[in-house]
């Protein structure tokens, strides 16, 4: 049964071009907030995918609602929680799929990612978000326009040394 649930959440909202226009955020906002809280007391991945595949949708209708501010806030705590505790039911994936989705409206994160990336619970959750901030940069490199603090962002990371935060890699 639960396998169908997926199947169908997946299909129906994977493939959906457009999104209802939604003018009130009021009802909405509460609902986003509490499958964030959901996904964050998640002991399953594919759970934790599931609800970043619903989030996406509602970041779509959120986005095009002009409610940014709230949508990315509910990402940084959410953030903060997968940086800072240690049984965060949330995952890099989770994070990624929102970055690819929504690079401009994660953009405002990029700060708060090298912050938590100092504060990590361990050196590979430290990696993974070192790794999130190399995705948001490469989103932004990917298009044809990108804010011009994409490019100190990318000369902040590539004097970054092999060995940073226990990783064994240079973003750049």
């Amino acid at each position: 049964m639960a396998d169908k649930a997926k199947g169908i959440l997946r299909s129906r909202l994977g493939k959906v071009k457009e999104v209802p226009s939604v003018t009130d955020t009021e009802e909405l906002l509460p609902i986003f907030d509490e499958l964030h809280k959901r996904a964050r007391r998640a002991r399953s991945g594919d759970f934790v995918n599931l609800m970043g595949h619903c989030l996406a949708y509602l970041s779509k209708v959120l986005v095009q609602a002009k409610a940014e501010k709230e949508l990315v806030e509910t990402y940084r705590q959410s953030l903060k929680d997968f940086a800072t505790r240690k049984n965060s039911g949330l995952n890099a994936h989770f994070f990624q799929d929102f970055i690819r989705r929504s690079p401009t409206a994660v953009w405002s994160l990029r700060k708060d990612i090298l912050e938590l990336s100092d504060s990590a619970v361990n050196p590979y959750r430290r990696c993974q978000l070192l790794q999130l901030g190399e995705a948001l940069v490469n989103a932004h490199l990917g298009a044809v326009r990108f804010p011009s603090s994409a490019l100190s962002f990318l000369i902040l990371n590539s004097k970054l040394e092999p060995g940073y935060h226990g990783c064994s890699f240079v973003l750049g």
